[in-house]
């Protein structure tokens, strides 16, 4: 019986953690918080960060250089889980994570994958910003951001770029900056500081961690739909990615056949109730 439940508990948390993704937020202006579950920013169950609480590299990289940040573990309410760290910098500032999990196989039918996590939370003051902020990512692999060519107190500075032909842009070409009630936004996905030009799964999440819809990229750059609530300082949101890069190997020795990439990102829209036309020749990569 109790060979039968421990094989039983093996599985579900192999399950789970197929399921799960890390989870990089500010909290306030100077702390940030990681999260290991399903939903967006919501601390999962506490038996399952030390899985990967040893694993995980967090930086915060500003114009002065890079800084390693330490996470201590923390119970939240209902069992749940959460590491937290904190950090000093004023924006703009690159604040990620990166987290190499292990070769990962729960059906022995098929091939064996190893199993990388990315997240950031970066914050930027006007558009332009990313162009420095982007360049300040220190880890390889998938990264994914969401950028506002609308930013409050920046209208009409958008920097250069170019037009978003993407088949999974969720907003229309010269539809406005805020399209069925929802604000238009860059989504930029970039594999090895490189914009990454495969199809690649694209998923938002609300604030409250719930998903909101899926689309996908094709170029690397795609327009997202996501609320704003102009009413509030600023509007969370999240979003996710999923890059299958096939290049086999070996890891702790152990072999796979593909590299399963997850990338996760947090951002804070504000924005005026002002709208204005979508800058279709100016997107922020």
């Amino acid at each position: 019986m109790k060979l039968l439940l421990s094989i039983a508990c093996y599985f579900l948390v192999i399950q789970s953690v197929h399921a799960h993704f890390l989870w990089l937020k500010e909290r306030g202006t100077s702390s940030g918080v990681v999260t290991f579950g399903e939903e967006a920013g919501v601390a999962g169950p506490a038996f399952f960060l030390p899985m990967v609480e040893h694993k995980i590299n967090v930086s915060i990289v500003n114009s002065s250089g890079k800084v390693d940040l330490q996470l201590s573990a923390h119970n939240t309410s209902g069992g749940a889980g959460e590491l937290t760290t904190s950090f000093d910098s004023a924006p703009p500032f690159r604040f990620n994570l990166a987290c190499t999990f292990g070769v990962f196989g729960e059906d022995p039918s098929k091939p064996k994958s190893l199993l990388k996590y990315s997240s950031n939370a970066d914050m930027v003051t006007k558009p332009n910003d990313w162009f420095p902020v982007q360049d300040w990512n220190t880890q390889g692999g998938l990264d994914v951001t969401i950028r506002d060519p609308w930013m409050k107190q920046s209208r009409g500075e958008y920097g250069l770029g170019l037009a978003s032909i993407d088949p999974g842009d969720e907003c229309k070409q010269g539809g406005g900056s805020l399209q069925d009630g929802e604000a238009c936004v860059v989504a930029v996905i970039r594999f090895n500081g490189e914009l990454l030009a495969a199809n690649v799964s694209l998923t938002t999440f609300f604030g409250n961690g719930t998903k909101l819809r899926t689309t996908f990229s094709t170029s690397g750059v795609t327009i997202l739909k996501v609320p704003l609530n102009a009413s509030q300082p600023f509007t969370e949101v999240f979003a996710s990615a999923n890059y299958k890069e096939l290049t086999p190997g070996t890891y702790s020795g152990k072999e796979y056949a593909f590299v399963d990439n997850w990338a996760t990102t947090y951002a804070r829209l504000s924005r005026t109730n002002e709208t204005s036309s979508f800058p279709a020749t100016q997107i922020l990569i």
